[in-house]
């Protein structure tokens, strides 16, 4: 194998070290491996990859990824809690920054593997030739991984390790290979000792992350992404052109007129909203209308927040069943936008109706598969506690739901730390995420939604310039641009991403990445994000064409 590494050992994410390695082997069966294609890149060039080590304790873990990084041997066996490192590589022609955590195998500390599962892209099942018994364990974290990834198409390399130790062997080499081909994943037996195969299961593991591998909208609220335009067609639709006073509202009309408008008269168009999306038909013309207005912004998946109401003329039964209809309805009458819903829970409204809204979802999510696949929490915390809603973002957490909390939008350190520890899938807003909450957030890779303009004209920020997604990027933590209410606050997603390129000097290459990595943030299902990323490339194939 042709490589050379240079620098000292990069535990706990230390200075990375570097190879090249262009392989003729890539399995160990002498077979060749597919060539990647669209690698993803960060701003300077280099893709980072989230690889996850697991396996029982005392496999070997932590000296297959010592081998790894440094060339040398673990030859005592420290139970880990949880170590981190970066090696970066060139594999195929093709920069790498592999960030690499290894993690815990022994009993004590399984409450903390769902959080790896949820950061990683690849994983790595580690068992030992030695030990029949974390041969057979290996399957139970092979289903751990589908479950809290709710996928089974992930990105995984099985590694039999202690490959030197063949007087001890209790696993075949064969059943090693038939357990990969139930797992459909490369397969390599390693020995740490003598250092054979090591590199070629991480290089095998990043191709499979790539083979695996335009806009995406993943904070949108229903109400607060009615264009002017569509507030003037449903006020004109529930109260008709010559009724009485449906000219006199100055304030309503001076949002029409584009006008300069204050914070509270921003938030007025919350009300609005609310009191024109009353009926089933207009709340279906109003859901129709934010779709036609994100696709015609040229975004391709999109995440629509609402919150489940009761009107008088609606009950929240017909609310949901009425947007669900639309979003289903979405493939036909829009099929360049992929749309999914995110119900919310308001936590002004207590925890009975979180509870009543998590069982509603439940419910509908057997009738309209596919469209619901997550919930938010949103409204105004002010007079509750996050812990009281704990019990029912855990019920739909175990339904499969994925978790897009708004979380850190005032300073409370406790609850950002509550929320941290729930497993929160993405940070809405995350303005007041600091400290050991911010380092704990970005070491597991957690993403933020950013809505630059929301934040500035809610004075949650002084400005663009202060906003906190500039920290984030210099720190490489995940962000999701995203508009919030585009219709409250005059905005749309292309100019979102125009104002955060420009007020932090990014180039065109580092937006472009960004939009490929919401994707990945997105909780949109494998075969779906496949879809996507074959669009995005499709699309800037098409705009490079033109330039």
């Amino acid at each position: 194998m042709a490589g050379d590494f240079s620098g000292c050992t990069a535990r706990k994410k230390n200075r990375a070290q570097s190879i090249e390695y262009n392989p003729v082997k890539t399995d160990g069966s002498g077979e060749n491996s597919k060539q990647p294609t669209n690698p993803l890149t960060t701003r300077s060039g280099l893709r980072v990859y989230k690889i996850v080590i697991l396996g029982d304790g005392g496999v070997g873990k932590s000296a297959v990824t010592l081998q790894f990084v440094s060339h040398s041997f673990l030859d005592y066996h420290d139970p880990t809690i949880e170590d981190s490192y970066q090696q970066q590589a060139v594999i195929d022609g093709e920069a790498a920054l592999l960030d690499i955590l290894d993690t815990a195998g022994q009993v004590e500390f399984t409450a903390m593997r769902d959080q790896y599962m949820r950061c990683g892209e690849g994983f790595i099942i580690c068992y030992s030739v030695t030990d029949r018994h974390s041969f057979q364990e290996a399957s139970e974290y092979r289903k751990l991984i589908a479950r809290v990834r709710l996928t089974e198409d992930i990105p995984l390399v099985l590694v039999a390790n202690k490959l030197d130790l063949q007087s001890q062997r209790k696993v075949s080499t064969e059943e090693g290979k038939n357990l990969a081909k139930q797992f459909g994943c490369p397969f390599y037996e390693t020995s740490a000792a003598l250092r054979h195969y090591i590199d070629e299961a991480f290089f095998s593991l990043v191709r499979e992350i790539r083979r695996k591998e335009e806009q995406r909208e993943l904070h949108a609220h229903l109400n607060g992404s009615l264009s002017n335009s569509t507030l003037a067609e449903l006020r004109e639709l529930k109260y008709g052109k010559e009724s009485p006073g449906y000219t006199t509202n100055e304030c309503f009309y001076k949002i029409l007129k584009g006008e300069a408008l204050t914070l509270e008269e921003c938030f007025k168009k919350f009300q609005y909203a609310h009191d024109l999306t009353d009926r089933q038909e207009s709340l279906e013309r109003a859901t129709q209308r934010v779709i036609e207005d994100f696709a015609n912004d040229n975004v391709i998946y999109l995440e629509l927040r609402t919150t489940p109401k009761r009107t008088a003329h609606m009950s929240k039964r017909q609310y949901l069943c009425t947007v669900l209809e639309v979003l289903k309805k979405t493939p036909v009458c829009r099929p360049s936008i992929t749309v999914k819903l995110l119900p919310s829970i308001d936590r002004s409204k207590g925890v009975v109706e979180a509870m009543e809204n998590v069982d509603l979802v439940i419910e509908l999510s057997a009738l309209f598969p596919g469209l619901i696949v997550g919930f938010d929490l949103s409204g105004n915390p002010f007079g509750t506690k996050f812990s009281d809603f704990v019990p029912a973002l855990q019920k739909a957490r175990g339904h499969g739901f994925r978790l897009a909390l708004h979380c850190g939008e005032f300073e409370d350190v406790h609850e950002v730390q509550e929320m941290l520890a729930l497993g929160v899938d993405r940070i809405g807003h995350g303005t007041f995420v600091e400290g050991e909450n911010l380092a704990f957030a970005n070491k597991h890779q957690i993403p933020f939604e950013c809505c630059l303009t929301s934040n500035v004209k809610c004075k949650t920020v002084p400005s663009y310039e202060d906003h906190h997604v500039q920290k984030l990027l210099e720190m490489k933590q995940p962000v999701c641009v995203c508009t919030d209410d585009f219709g409250v606050f005059e905005t749309s997603l292309s100019q979102e991403l125009e104002i955060c390129a420009k007020t932090f000097n990014l180039s065109n290459g580092a937006v472009i990445e960004m939009q490929r990595n919401a994707i990945e943030y997105s909780f949109a299902n494998e075969e779906e994000k496949k879809d996507l990323r074959s669009k995005v490339e499709q699309l800037i194939a098409t705009v490079n064409s033109s330039a």
